[in-house]
This record gives structure tokens, C-alpha cells and sequence, in this order.
């Protein structure tokens, strides 16, 4: 009974995810330049290892199909069975897994400004943009200032508070979300002594309980 109410739930959820992103996509605000940079990365770069898994998956097709198709006398066709079978059957369904695999993992991190930012709110999101003398340099300790690639604008979508006094190991709900210049965003809190980077990476891989 519980395998069948949490299929119920999935396709609900399914259902739910596909109806708010096809309302998004026709409201206000629109996100020109961080659609076009989304389709790069997903998109170009993910050509190289698309290429690199149908040349291989050709190749070996090429060598079992051509052994086999030489006892018959028809060898020939290999090329055109090749071709056939992994641009019109094969290809497609590669290049999903291959976009998908990208599309599920952990986002990359880049920077946007290391210890001074600018905060706006447009259209009830908070943006940041780094401070113009300050842009895309970063201080790394042990290193020095360090130069690095960076963007000139982001959502915020998640704050970290560093040494926070009130991290606790089962924190209470409203100490999880924080208010920004009238936005209302999830919250992390990490104690001294404690690295960030579990706390991140489960947040942005697993949902609340």
C-alpha cells in the first residue's frame, strides 16, 4: 500500500514540477542571459563527451557487426548498419543519458564576489552583483588575492552563516530561513569549527523530512 501512495505522490509531484515550470516560462521576470548560459553548459558542454561516447559505442559496434555480417558475405553494409542503428536508435537515446547525468548533478560553483557584494531585490528575488573593484579576484588564505572566472550577477537562493552561534545539530525550523532585503530565503547555520561543505552539498541533494 505505501509503494502505491508514494507512486501517487511521485506522479503528483512529476505533474506539479512540469505545470510550474510551462507557467514560468511565460512569466515575468524573464531570464535571458542565464537561459543562454544554462544551454551552454548543459548544452556545449556536455559535445565532447557525447562525441567521445558515439565514437566508442560505433566502434565496437562496427568490430562485433562486421565479424559477423563477414560470414554471410555482406560486410559491406556494416558501415551503412553502423550508421543506422546509433544516429537513428542509439544517438538519441546516448545523448539523453549523457544530458542527463549533467543535469542531475550537484551544480558547479563560481564566483561572484568574495568579501564585498551588492544586493538588489528585482521582481521579489535577491540578486547579487560584486563590487566593481573588487570583481573576480578572490582571497585565498595561504595564497594571497587570487584571480578567477566569475559572473556579474546571481540569484541568491541559499545563505551559508559562518560561525553562527545558534548551529545545533537538530536545529529548530525558524532558524533554518532568514529574511534579506524583504526576501525570505533558506538558511544554513554552521558552527565554529565545522566545514560548510556537507551541509551544502546535502541541502542541494536531498529535501526536507
Amino acid at each position: 500500500m505505501n509503494l502505491i501512495i508514494r507512486g501517487i505522490t511521485q506522479v503528483q509531484e512529476i505533474t506539479l514540477l512540469i505545470w510550474r515550470v510551462l507557467r514560468g516560462v511565460f512569466r515575468p521576470p524573464f531570464y535571458l542571459r542565464e537561459t543562454i548560459r544554462q544551454m551552454d553548459i548543459l548544452g556545449f558542454g556536455s559535445l565532447t563527451i557525447i562525441l567521445l561516447t558515439g565514437f566508442f559505442t560505433g566502434a565496437v559496434l562496427a568490430l562485433n557487426t562486421g565479424n559477423t555480417l563477414q560470414k554471410f558475405g555482406v560486410q559491406s553494409v556494416s558501415g551503412q548498419l553502423v550508421m543506422t542503428s546509433l544516429i537513428r536508435e542509439l544517438g538519441p537515446v546516448l545523448t539523453c543519458l549523457m544530458l542527463a547525468g549533467r543535469v542531475g548533478q550537484v551544480p558547479t560553483a563560481i564566483l561572484v564576489g568574495d568579501d564585498r557584494v551588492h544586493l538588489d531585490t528585482v521582481a521579489g528575488q535577491l540578486w547579487v552583483r560584486p563590487a566593481s573593484e573588487l570583481t573576480g579576484l578572490i582571497e585565498v588564505r595561504g595564497l594571497g588575492i587570487r584571480r578567477c572566472d566569475y559572473v556579474t550577477e546571481a540569484v541568491v537562493g541559499l545563505v551559508v552563516d559562518l560561525a553562527a552561534p545558534d548551529a545545533e545539530r537538530l536545529p529548530p525550523p525558524e532558524s533554518l530561513s532568514i529574511e534579506l532585503n524583504g526576501v525570505f530565503l533558506p538558511r544554513i547555520p554552521v558552527g565554529i569549527g565545522h566545514s560548510p561543505l556537507p551541509l551544502i552539498a546535502a541541502f542541494l541533494s536531498t529535501t526536507a523530512s
